[in-house]
Parts: C-alpha cells; sequence; structure tokens
C-alpha cells in the first residue's frame, strides 16, 4: 500500500506540473489505474471473504476429513495464511474452544499435504525435523527407498550439516 500511495503520490505531482495533452493524458492515466487498482483490492476482498467463509464451514462441519477433501481444490496460500491469522487470533483472545477446531483444521491439512509429497520429500521433511545429526542420519539410513539417487542423498546429508 504504501508503494501505491507514493505512486499516486507522485503521478498526481506530475500531472500538477504537466502541460495540455500531456496533463490530460497523465490524468487519463491515474484514473484508469485507480480504477484497475479498486477492482484489483475488490476482487482480493471477495477472495478472502469466501476464504474465511471456507474455514468457517470447515471449523463447523461435522465430518472434518470428508469437508477437507472436498475443500482441498480450495486450499491454497491465501487460505493457510487466512487460517494462520484465525489461529493467531484465537491465541490471544485465549478462545481455547476455537484454538483447538482450527489447529485441528491446521494439523490434518497438513498430514494430508505431507502425505500427498513423494516419499523422498517426506523423508526430507522428516531428516530436516530431527533434532540433531546423529537422528538425521539415521533417519535417512532406515528409508534407503526413499532416496532415488546417490545426488540426493548427498543433497540431504548436506542440509543435515
Amino acid at each position: 500500500m504504501l508503494f501505491r500511495s507514493t505512486f499516486f503520490q507522485t503521478l498526481s505531482q506530475r500531472i500538477e506540473s504537466a502541460q495540455g495533452g500531456e496533463k490530460e493524458k497523465l490524468a487519463t492515466l491515474r484514473t484508469r489505474l485507480l480504477k484497475i487498482t479498486q477492482d484489483l483490492d475488490a476482487a482480493q476482498e471477495a477472495r478472502i471473504a469466501a476464504t474465511s467463509a471456507l474455514l468457517q464451514s470447515l471449523a463447523q462441519a461435522e465430518d472434518l476429513d470428508e469437508a477437507l477433501k472436498g475443500a482441498l481444490p480450495a486450499i491454497d496460500d491465501l487460505f493457510m495464511n487466512v487460517l494462520a491469522a484465525n489461529l493467531e487470533a484465537a491465541r490471544q483472545r485465549k478462545d481455547t474452544a476455537s484454538l483447538q477446531v482450527l489447529e485441528e483444521i491446521d494439523r490434518r491439512l497438513r498430514k494430508i499435504i505431507r502425505d500427498s509429497l513423494p516419499p523422498d520429500l517426506q523423508l526430507a521433511q522428516d531428516v530436516i525435523g530431527e533434532p540433531d545429526e546423529a537422528a538425521a542420519r539415521k533417519r535417512m539410513e532406515d528409508h534407503p527407498e526413499a532416496v532415488r539417487s546417490e545426488e540426493h542423498t548427498s543433497e540431504l546429508q548436506s542440509h543435515v550439516r
């Protein structure tokens, strides 16, 4: 928003100092750009409202797993950001009931996402999550089938160090 404000402020200053046809062209440009940004803002607000409504419906679903399955095509970065914001808001309000529901949605979604990853990426997540290098190496040794090539093994080991 700061960039946008600065841009329009600079454009307005150029319009004020312009003469004749140039002034008119810049004013028309400003009007068109303002309309475009307003349309984009409205579209983004609609997406956020739809995403919030989806989260609300998931929170009220009787069968969360089934509801999540149906909602998967709509789960994107925006949804995950709205979920994170709602989790934080529930923590700040100390709303334990909402927090529990939102944490369960988050946990199940992360499991669905993780389970959809190829085995080598699942292993990479496990390796990175290990508390120390020895545990990470053991995890890799215990699952050689998940590493597709020597290159992947070297790459994983470099992240362990």
